[in-house]
């Protein structure tokens, strides 16, 4: 069939958070198994992620990282919850005061900032901007991606350097 390339949406790396929240039902076994299957056969592919969802926090955004270091997607993608109106979540956000009623919503990239205690709006930024470096580089490199998670100068600076070390090493 010559296929190139193909696309999924792990959305979420939690199984009982991607049960609960997003009703998806399927274990990391099955997911994991049938990545494989694909990689025996040499078909790269992207994985799109998510993260910002209703109640989530650093702990399950690192979920979701985890799956991706289990799994060789050829390139990722990390993308914003966005609370879509009319979906259950936005008004699940709305009921939990993370959402105004008011509030446009349009984003993909950015998302729409909930006003949620579990995890900032910054923090997801810095977390979406180094997503790919905790997947794909060692842990005894966390410590040094945490600061590029940073939106100052040492974070930037520091930033800078892993994106190099990446495209040199991890990005084909």
């Amino acid at each position: 069939m010559n296929c190139q390339n193909m696309q999924f949406g792990i959305e979420h790396g939690n199984e009982a958070f991607r049960t609960k929240v997003l009703n998806r039902h399927y274990t990391n076994k099955q997911m994991i198994d049938a990545f494989r299957i694909i990689e025996k056969y040499g078909i790269k592919y992207t994985v799109n992620n998510i993260i910002g969802f209703p109640d989530e926090t650093r702990e399950l955004v690192f979920d979701t990282i985890n799956i991706n270091r289990q799994i060789k997607p050829a390139t990722m993608n990390v993308y914003f919850f966005t609370p879509y109106k009319g979906t259950r979540l936005h008004q699940y956000c709305i009921e939990r005061g993370y959402l105004d009623k008011n509030d446009k919503v349009h984003q993909l990239l950015d998302g729409v900032p909930l006003k949620m205690d579990t995890i900032s709006y910054q923090e997801l930024k810095g977390l979406q901007r180094t997503f790919p470096l905790y997947a794909k580089m060692p842990e005894s490199m966390f410590g040094q991606i945490r600061i590029a998670e940073r939106f100052d100068d040492e974070g930037d600076r520091v930033f800078e350097e892993l994106k190099n070390i990446y495209y040199e090493k991890y990005f084909k």
